[in-house]
């Protein structure tokens, strides 16, 4: 009845997985202000999203071959895109929304969404100026293993290039 597949599809790239969070924090920083409960359905819908990968990748997927990335690429600068468009965007609904007459004049209301905007672009700008992107403790693990790896790679060259001749500590050890 039932019978047992191998697992021969493998998982080559996580773009599909991107992409979805991209659209869905997009869709839902973007207007947030026009629906506000999107939130809680897109926690619902991520924690069975988390469950659904994991059966995925653990029965139906063979396991995916690691590679070592320094950081999330592109798509870093893609969402830092799309929090900035979704400040603009929810402080154009918001004006929109206040404005019921069209006449668009600046009014206290209107002024205080402009300066909401402005308020929470400098911030927007403070956090990503100020805020490394790499804790330190990292940075400095990654320096350390840096070194380490060059080290490791002269004394190999040196080995090579000796041709196997024993340095004269070597040579003091045998005497």
């Amino acid at each position: 009845m039932f019978e047992k597949r191998p697992k021969t599809d493998i998982v080559l790239s996580c773009f599909a997985d991107f992409l979805e969070l991209a659209l869905q924090f997009g869709m839902i920083l973007m207007f947030a202000c026009a629906f506000p409960p999107a939130f809680a359905f897109a926690a619902v819908n991520n924690l069975m999203e988390i469950r659904t990968d994991a059966l995925k990748l653990l029965v139906i997927l063979r396991r995916p071959v690691p590679r070592a990335a320094a950081t999330v690429g592109a798509w870093l600068n893609i969402f830092q895109f799309l929090i900035l468009m979704s400040i603009c965007t929810n402080c154009a609904l918001l004006a929109w929304l206040y404005d019921e007459e069209g006449k668009w004049k600046i009014e206290p209301g209107l002024a205080a969404i402009l300066i909401m905007e402005h308020v929470l672009l400098l911030t927007k700008f403070g956090f990503s100026r100020f805020i490394p992107e790499e804790p330190a403790w990292v940075r400095a693990n990654r320096a350390k293993h840096t070194t380490q790896a060059q080290d490791m790679c002269s004394k190999k060259l040196l080995r090579t290039i000796s041709g196997g001749v024993k340095t004269f500590r070597e040579e003091k050890k045998l005497d």
